[in-house]
């Protein structure tokens, strides 16, 4: 555990750069249907969020010294380094989850204002935006008790669960309909929620080692 008093410059600076990114995914993805030709930018996007939030919680008993003075190997590690901060949490081997339903085709609308497009597909799957939109909230507060010198480890650790969790069902989300999200139980929804894609992008994500006894 780290000193609560501590200040926590450089875990505020990965969680303000998580939120840097997390907009721009938001501005991405409320322009566009994602689909195959898309999953490869929201990749990047997500596995940028991603790595932000991993390094806030490896650093938040770091000094700005200490970071500065880590090899590039122990960075990059650190990135890829996803914190058990809730029971189950786990890492898949694809990007498929048995049940999660078939993907959803985007209603097709005419845009009579854009005379060369005849038929275009409606913008930004509203589920994920929906998603994208509560990790924002979450990390808005995190980043609000930060300020307050208010987190300690405790506080860091679940609010960051709360983030990987919407973070989660972005990428479950992105192609899915909102009769299929609504039709889900709680049981596979929180399955999802603590699913995260080995491989995102070009990114390898692996887990903090288990601890005796644990999960």
């Amino acid at each position: 555990m780290s000193n609560p008093g501590m200040p926590r410059v450089e875990t505020s600076f990965q969680l303000n750069e998580a939120m840097v990114h997390l907009d721009g995914m938001l501005r991405e993805v409320r322009a566009l249907w994602v689909d195959q030709d898309e999953d490869v930018g929201i990749a990047i996007g997500l596995g940028h969020v991603l790595e932000h939030l991993n390094l806030a919680w490896h650093y938040r008993s770091k000094s700005v010294e200490q970071v500065s003075t880590e090899t590039q190997e122990e960075f990059e590690t650190q990135c890829r380094l996803v914190p058990r901060l809730t029971p189950g949490l786990r890492l898949l081997e694809s990007q498929d989850v048995e049940g999660q339903g078939p993907e959803e085709i985007p209603t097709q609308v005419r845009w009579w204002y854009r005379p060369w497009t005849w038929w275009a597909q409606t913008p930004g799957n509203p589920v994920m935006i929906a998603e994208l939109e509560n990790a924002r909230l979450a990390l808005t507060h995190l980043l609000t008790q930060g300020a307050e010198a208010d987190l300690d480890d405790r506080v860091l650790a679940a609010g960051l669960a709360e983030v990987y969790g919407h973070l989660n069902l972005v990428w479950h989300w992105r192609r899915k309909s909102a009769a299929h999200v609504a039709s889900l139980a709680t049981s596979p929804r929180e399955s999802l929620a603590s699913s995260i894609p080995r491989t995102i992008g070009t990114l390898d994500f692996r887990l903090v080692e288990a601890k005796d006894g644990e999960a």
